[in-house]
């Protein structure tokens, strides 16, 4: 993953407080990885050519964008469970047994 997508992804996932913040957290990681897996590929070849430049920045860039569009939208499926379960367990500790 990017350090972009990665910056973003920990401040979604670390200013979640209450069990409700968790729980938006969780949708917001599971959309951000959705729609960062749907630009990886133009993101990451566009970032190629400019940093390296040529055909083998525009590979370079695609095969990492490639790779994004499996990783991120992964990445944003196990946010939503951990964020979810985190939920869960701060809401459970809450009303007790």
């Amino acid at each position: 993953m990017d350090n972009r997508h990665q910056t973003e992804r920990e401040y979604i996932r670390y200013h979640a407080a209450t069990s409700g913040e968790h729980l938006v957290a969780g949708i917001q990681g599971l959309a951000h990885g959705i729609i960062g897996g749907l630009t990886s590929v133009i993101t990451s070849t566009v970032e190629g050519v400019k940093t390296e430049g040529g055909v083998s920045g525009f590979m370079s860039g695609l095969g990492k964008g490639l790779v994004g569009t499996l990783t991120k939208p992964v990445a944003g499926a196990l946010d939503f469970a951990s964020e979810t379960a985190q939920a869960v367990r701060e809401t459970a500790t809450l009303t007790g047994p």
